[in-house]
């Protein structure tokens, strides 16, 4: 049984892994993000529209298809109920097609301050999005993170809010200088909440049925945080391997992993660049990939 196929990038991303998932997700039951959060985007035409997704899967695009967010993902509620709206102007979205992982942690205002400043005071910047990924991801491993199955029952909410209060000073001055932010937060809740369910148990179960199911990362190889041009790599495991601790099945299920690259190499963020032209062989071939649309 090797019914699962897994797209990565072969470099710092924005190879183009959006169109590819995009082609290749007509032929599965199954689409799931394994890692990273909204620092990521798929750009893809939907009847000639641009449309920018930072973290619901491309194949949502397609019928009969289910979508996953997996464990090894961070979301950003806010985010996700924006995307959610987006997709709705193409195709339904309903938690028959959309999974939402009740394991995945969730990116707070807090995460998001905490980049900011982090970033903003660094010797060495990593050039991080600002988004909050890398402390959301900091405080999964510190075991003090925000879960979304937490995250849409209000009293786990607030009972993770009030800990944080009580223990941080710099927390609970952020927090009441924000409140509106918290508020915002906190509202999108309630629109999430259909859609969290145990997405990684299902997914598995889909596997073990021979269900097609094609797992997508974002970002590059390059930027994995074990393999990639470390530190100047994200906050997850961007390797095919991650999609295996994200979802938590069996590698002798894979049968295919894709690795797209594209011939104009770039990188976004701070970091090692070796093939840079900082020239105007560069400067050209920036201004015709721009106009053919890269």
């Amino acid at each position: 049984m090797s019914n699962v196929s897994i797209v990565i990038g072969a470099q710092w991303g924005d190879e183009g892994k959006g169109k590819w998932i995009d082609i290749l997700a007509k032929d599965v039951d199954y689409v799931a993000r394994f890692q990273g959060g909204n620092n990521a985007g798929h750009t893809l035409y939907i009847d000639g529209e641009k449309v920018v997704l930072h973290q619901i899967p491309s194949g949502i695009f397609h019928d009969g298809q289910i979508c996953a967010l997996t464990a090894g993902v961070v979301v950003n509620p806010e985010q996700i109920v924006s995307e959610i709206k987006e997709v709705e102007r193409f195709c339904p979205v309903s938690p028959n097609n959309l999974m939402l992982s009740a394991r995945a942690h969730v990116i707070t205002p807090w995460s998001v301050q905490l980049d900011e400043v982090r970033e903003s005071n660094a010797t060495n910047p990593i050039g991080t999005t600002k988004r909050g990924i890398g402390p959301t991801y900091s405080q999964k491993a510190q075991r003090s993170g925000l879960r979304l199955g937490s995250y849409i029952d209000p009293q786990s909410r607030k009972k993770w809010i009030s800990q944080h209060i009580e223990e941080s000073q710099e927390f609970k001055s952020f927090y009441d200088q924000n409140k509106s932010l918290w508020d915002q937060f906190e509202a999108a809740a309630d629109y999430v909440a259909p859609f969290v369910t145990n997405a990684d148990t299902k997914l598995r179960q889909a596997i073990q049925a021979n269900k097609k199911v094609l797992l997508e990362g974002a970002q590059g190889a390059l930027l994995d945080i074990d393999h990639g041009t470390y530190p100047f790599v994200t906050s997850s495991s961007t390797a095919a391997g991650g999609a295996l601790s994200s979802l938590g099945f069996s590698p002798r299920s894979i049968g295919n992993i894709y690795g797209v690259a594209k011939a104009y190499l770039t990188r976004v963020g701070e970091g090692p660049f070796p093939t840079e032209l900082d020239d105007k062989d560069g400067e050209l071939l920036a201004t015709k990939l721009v106009a053919f649309g890269g």
